[in-house]
């Protein structure tokens, strides 16, 4: 950042520039070099990663899922049974806006996180199926 600083003097004349001859005169002052701002380094390109948890029976596959800040989540559901076929993502507490429509067998929902913390998910279809995301910076 370079900052110019412009002065002026009101009112006041500036002595005309001297001749130097037969004369000595001091040096100015050396510049200290201002303290050098090191370039950041080039960041690491952040790549947001897909994780799958699966609806299989009454469970989610895996029930429990560590990630990162900025992936993405994508709940399956892979339930086929002629009375078990539909699931549904209900996060809870602190996840209480992360939620799916009713998700017919095949179907998909789908979730990036953007925030470090734990959400607990629960299948709104099956109340008693319960996981888990850990979401880490």
């Amino acid at each position: 950042m370079l900052v110019f600083l412009i002065g002026c003097t009101a009112g006041k004349t500036l002595p005309a520039e001297q001749p130097t001859s037969g004369r000595t005169i001091a040096e100015p002052p050396k510049e200290t070099p201002a303290e050098e701002v090191a370039e950041p380094a080039a960041e690491e390109v952040k790549t947001a990663a897909t994780h799958t948890v699966k609806f299989v029976g009454n469970k989610f596959e895996p029930a429990e899922l560590t990630v990162k800040v900025g992936d993405t989540v994508v709940w399956k559901n892979e339930r086929d049974s002629p009375t078990l076929n539909k699931a549904m993502v209900l996060g809870t507490k602190t996840c209480a806006f992360v939620k799916s429509p009713l998700l017919q067998s095949g179907e998909t929902f789908e979730w990036t996180f953007t925030e470090p913390g734990t959400c607990q998910i629960v299948d709104g279809y099956i109340a008693s199926t319960f996981g888990k995301v850990i979401v880490e910076e």
